[in-house]
């Protein structure tokens, strides 16, 4: 599995048809590799996305950080960062070109900041009072207050970089322009069916693009991707904690990769004062509530055995994740 493909995954569990080999570096791009999602494409425009499908742009654009594995946020696009203060400064790669020969430079990531803010759908961009390029390489952000998940926030799609000659196509929503490994091939690819992606030849480390192209398909519904895994349509997709996933966790030929770090279903009681519901200020009813919950029921009879339970906000992967908080 290449380095992209492990990027647009992460976020939730995946399935897979066995005999999908890794593709060894240093070779050139071969085979094919046909993905599903489990929503639609909504917007090839960042910054004007929300929501799910991020597998479709991850192809396409690459953002200023990412957020490893481990869950640390490192620099991507960018090459370094300081942070005084309300004043961040973020060094930027200077091999980088954008598929359409647009340079990749601090002039380009004022542009995207500024596109974003002005468009107002994005949260990540918010905190940004002011973006500036100090040189050719170096972005200089003010911000307004404190933003503590600045970097992560930069690390989806608020910090996804599109050419600053597409910012101005009326059509980017169909037609995305990225620095990414990969390009949208839009002859290919069908409306409400298929994206499909070939080799970005400008992109400026070859020995990452493993694939001579990639399909991600639109199958929304749960049980028609299933049936598209059994029968070879697609290689891989995304499920949630459902039926159609505890089939594939015990169909042979059909793998089921589980990730740890996926979603963390929990309850958030705010209202401590009980200015809402007077009970709330007693902690005891708070604590009531919590202790109520049959976590273990909930993760067999509504997740079918596939989640796990949960007794903080966070789950184990993350930074916040606590391990000294274990089952009451």
């Amino acid at each position: 599995m290449t380095n992209l493909m492990s990027k647009f995954l992460l976020p939730a569990a995946v399935a897979l048809a066995l005999g999908v080999g890794a593709v060894p570096t240093n070779a050139e791009p071969s085979g094919v590799l046909k993905f599903s999602d489990q929503v639609k494409l909504i917007t090839y425009d960042p910054h004007s996305h929300s929501g799910g499908g991020i597998p479709y742009l991850r192809p396409v654009y690459e953002t200023l950080f990412e957020v490893t594995a481990e869950d640390k946020v490192v620099p991507f696009l960018a090459s370094s960062y300081e942070v005084d203060g309300l004043d961040v400064t973020i060094k930027l790669r200077n091999d980088v070109m954008f598929s359409d020969g647009d340079p990749f430079n601090a002039e380009a990531v004022v542009a995207n900041i500024n596109d974003t803010k002005q468009k107002g759908i994005n949260p990540a961009v918010k905190p940004i009072a002011e973006a500036t390029a100090a040189d050719e390489f170096t972005v200089k952000l003010t911000l307004s207050s404190p933003a503590p998940s600045l970097l992560r926030d930069l690390a989806g799609t608020g910090g996804m970089m599109i050419s600053p000659k597409a910012l101005q196509d009326p059509a980017i929503d169909r037609n995305p322009v990225g620095t990414g490994p990969y390009v949208y091939n839009v002859a290919e690819s069908r409306e409400g069916e298929v994206r499909v992606y070939t080799p970005n030849p400008k992109y400026y480390d070859q020995n990452e693009i493993g694939l001579e192209r990639l399909e991600v398909w639109e199958i929304p519904d749960n049980t028609a991707r299933l049936n598209a895994l059994k029968t070879g349509q697609i290689d891989l997709g995304l499920w949630l904690a459902n039926p159609q996933s505890a089939i594939i966790d015990k169909t042979p030929g059909l793998k089921l990769i589980k990730n740890k770090s996926g979603l963390t279903y929990h309850v958030t009681i705010s209202d401590r004062d009980g200015t809402v519901i007077p009970a709330f200020a007693d902690k005891r009813v708070r604590q009531a509530m919590n202790f109520a919950m049959d976590r273990e029921g909930f993760s067999q009879a509504i997740d079918f055995g596939l989640s796990v339970p949960a007794y903080q906000p966070f789950p184990e992967g993350s930074w916040a994740y606590n391990p000294n908080l274990g089952a009451p």
